[in-house]
């Protein structure tokens, strides 16, 4: 039998070229799967025949690759030029044919089909067609260097592999939200242009949508799909895959079609697992840019992280290869250089721990993917450190598991921020369960979702009959519900709000509400707190009827005491005259004396009252009117003529505040300033005043009797006295006090006792406040 006989005979297609990649031969099988005349075969390049056989383009640019290469070639196709194949894939294996000088002259090409008796026969699994020809478009691309070359490698191949009629990749732009055309097969595509791009946002169209819910979406009928966004025709079914890596969007892969129902389960899971691929290879691309070569850019990936630890091993435990924070690791650890071809098992000495490690690499190579969560302690160090471990199968071309791969990584820093969020987390539910005030969770679409145990005891509600309280069942006034419910909707929060309450045994109390909206997605909450101020109420309002009783006890005071005294110092001055004997004048003195003290305690209770009592008022006022209007109404006092008074105003901007309590300010020190002057000395008062937009400052000075050092401290206090060089209430300072804090204001005193004091006194301007 010749040689062409024998290949004759052979089921396997079987095709011989020159140099030139001109057919030489083909046996009989070749002619027959092809359906092609042995003429129009020989003496031509495959890539040359006729645009009806665009299978030959594949065979003839691979020709080429061989010619080119001089290495051997393996690949699969999926043919579908004609639809009279009977075969859906078939498998090439091609090699050079070299002289006896080891020129290449020329190549075998051995076909062989790859039909549904081919994959019983064999037993391969379901979907081996498409995994074939994922592992086809993935050495593919793998090659590419650019994501651009990717994307338009993507856009065709998947068209030709699936014989779609059209076949579009959007990307993702992170800066603007939308998805933008970047590659097309079909209509919109020409050459390596896109026509007419368009950008979509997500959620808009069913790209758009694919996008925004991270999954696959097949439109059978696109006449009745509301989302559909019309293109470059108007097509009646539609698919698109997201893109996705590390769970966010990089970009669509999109077809349609003018066929109704044109697409299956089988487009669905072929795109799904190229878009899982193409992620991949698209964001390996995005991280290293100028990587050229495969073997070069997984190194690098391995490489880059700080924390991460790589290595493959292959079927016997050797190492394959491994990145340069693993061989750091094993030298601290174990003292040990690894190299290419070590056993991993041979350095690790203690027994568990290599059968810990047997384990997890047997389990990856009966083909599970599993991860391992370590705590580690370092025998460098002895600190305990957490690794996150992942073994997977590494796979031959072929499919075969030839070893393992395994990834480390330090997450001993996010371990440790874990623990302590749960630690925090425990310590907000401790706070939650203990503290005394109850707390609530509203969903305004899913209702109440949470009552801590305190809100439970303050409606008297026993757990576990309810472990969260409807607050719409426990008012008193049932409208107050709905009234602070749309409150809230309304101003995003209520402040402080009285509540009326009633308990599960029909008991009332008051509650202070507080709640806030806040937004979850889609979702308005409202976290709320409810304080029982039940007691406080009631003190308030004793309070008040207190208040009210002081009030009265001022107003009798102001007039039923301080007419007696009136009275008394009339008398006084009547006896004054009348009376000529010393000793009895020297009496009616003291009298007189005691009544005016007791008269001045009286105005200052008054004084402090008003202080206390009346609310500010926004006047405009002239503080060197106030000043001389006051030193006008203390002329008759003892000692004021002797006192040299100076006033200096600097004023850029009027002052606004509440008039009576600034004249209460001033009339209390100066009237201080004289009464406690140095009688043997001519004194003086200097009073100085600075006003600005923003405050108003107050310095008098005097040199009076002074204060002592040590009771400086004290002066403010009230009926506190610092000398008793003069008569005086001990209410002065005080209520001087109470009124600048009332204006939100500061007073400060420095005294040398003997020498003088200086008050200086700061209020705000409240002439920009509306």
């Amino acid at each position: 039998m010749t040689y062409r006989s024998a290949l004759d005979a052979m089921s396997d297609a079987i095709y011989l070229t020159n140099d030139k990649g001109l057919v030489t031969y083909a046996n009989r099988a070749m002619l027959d799967l092809f359906e092609i005349e042995e003429s129009i075969l020989l003496k031509n390049k495959l890539a040359n025949i006729d645009s009806e056989y665009k299978d030959f383009e594949l065979l003839g640019l691979e020709d080429q690759k061989v010619l080119a290469s001089k290495q051997p070639q393996e690949n699969f196709y999926d043919f579908r030029s004609k639809s009279s194949y009977k075969i859906d894939q078939a498998r090439t294996s091609k090699s050079p044919i070299f002289d006896d000088k080891g020129n290449v002259i020329g190549i075998s090409a051995h076909i062989t089909p790859i039909g549904e008796n081919y994959i019983s026969s064999n037993l391969l699994a379901r979907g081996v067609k498409h995994y074939q020809n994922i592992q086809q478009l993935t050495l593919s691309i793998s090659k590419l260097n650019s994501e651009q070359a990717i994307l338009w490698e993507l856009a065709q191949e998947c068209a030709r592999l699936l014989s779609l009629s059209d076949c579009v990749i959007y990307i993702y732009n992170e800066n603007d939200q939308k998805l933008t055309q970047k590659a097309a097969y079909g209509a919109k595509g020409k050459g390596r242009v896109v026509l007419s791009p368009i950008s979509l946002k997500v959620g808009e169209g069913i790209v758009g949508k694919c996008a925004q819910l991270k999954k696959t979406i097949l439109v059978d009928d696109l006449t009745k799909d509301k989302d559909y966004v019309e293109d470059a025709y108007v097509a009646l079914s539609e698919i698109s895959v997201p893109i996705l890596f590390q769970d966010k969007v990089i970009g669509v892969i999109d077809s349609e079609s003018p066929e109704f129902g044109f697409y299956n389960i089988k487009h669905k899971d072929f795109l799904e697992a190229i878009a899982a691929i193409a992620a991949l290879k698209i964001s390996e691309l995005r991280n290293l840019k100028d990587v050229s070569e495969k073997e070069q850019y997984l190194k690098q990936i391995l490489e880059s992280p700080k924390d991460l630890m790589a290595y493959s091993i292959d079927n016997e435990f050797c190492y394959r290869s491994f990145n340069k924070n693993h061989a750091r690791i094993i030298k601290d650890d174990f003292k040990v250089d690894i190299e290419i071809g070590m056993n991993v098992l041979d350095f690790v000495d203690d027994e568990a721990e290599r059968e810990e490690y047997r384990m997890s690499f047997e389990m990856a190579l009966k083909g599970s993917d599993f991860a391992v969560l370590e705590k580690y302690r370092n025998k460098k160090d002895g600190l305990i450190s957490y690794l996150d471990k992942f073994y997977s199968p590494l796979y031959s071309i072929d499919g075969e598991i030839i070893g393992v791969t395994a990834f480390i990584r330090d997450i001993t820093d996010e371990k440790m921020v874990s623990l302590k969020l749960e630690e925090r987390e425990r310590l907000i539910q401790t706070i939650n369960e203990n503290i005394k005030d109850g707390i609530f969770r509203y969903s305004v679409s899913r209702g109440f979702l949470y009552s801590n145990s305190a809100l439970l005891d303050l409606f008297g509600v026993e757990p576990p009959g309810e472990k969260v309280v409807d607050l719409q069942n426990f008012h008193v006034f049932k409208h107050m519900h709905l009234k602070i419910y749309n409150e809230i909707l309304q101003n995003g929060s209520v402040e402080n709000k009285e509540v009326y309450f009633k308990k599960t045994d029909g008991t009332t109390f008051w509650g202070l509400l507080d709640c806030t909206l806040t937004v979850d997605g889609e979702e308005q909450l409202i976290d709320g707190v409810i304080t029982n101020i039940t007691i406080l109420k009631e003190m308030s309002q004793n309070l008040i009827k207190t208040n009210s009783e002081m009030d009265q006890l001022v107003y009798r005071t102001s007039h039923d005491l301080r007419a007696p005294i009136a009275s008394l110092l009339g008398l006084e001055s009547l006896l004054d005259v009348r009376v000529k004997d010393e000793e009895q004048r020297e009496l009616l003195g003291i009298m007189k004396g005691q009544l005016k003290q007791l008269d001045s305690i009286i105005l200052d209770i008054i004084t402090y009252r008003k202080v206390a009592k009346l609310g500010l008022t926004k006047d405009v006022i002239s503080i060197e009117e106030m000043i001389n209007n006051i030193l006008k109404g203390m002329q008759f006092m003892e000692n004021y003529d002797h006192v040299e008074k100076t006033i200096k105003i600097d004023a850029t901007s009027e002052f606004v505040n509440d008039k009576h309590n600034l004249q209460v300010i001033f009339n209390n020190l100066l009237s201080n300033a004289i009464k406690y002057s140095k009688k043997e000395e001519n004194g003086y008062i200097n009073i100085v005043v600075d006003i600005d937009e923003e405050k108003l400052v107050i310095v008098i000075e005097d040199n009076g009797i002074g204060i002592e050092k040590g009771y400086l401290s004290r002066v403010f206090n009230m009926f506190y006295r610092a000398t008793n060089y003069a008569t005086g209430t001990g209410l002065g300072l005080f209520i001087v006090k109470e009124a600048v804090t009332k204006l939100e204001g500061n007073i400060k005193v420095d005294s040398k006792e003997g020498e003088g004091s200086t008050f200086v006194v700061s209020i705000p301007n409240l002439i920009q406040v509306d």
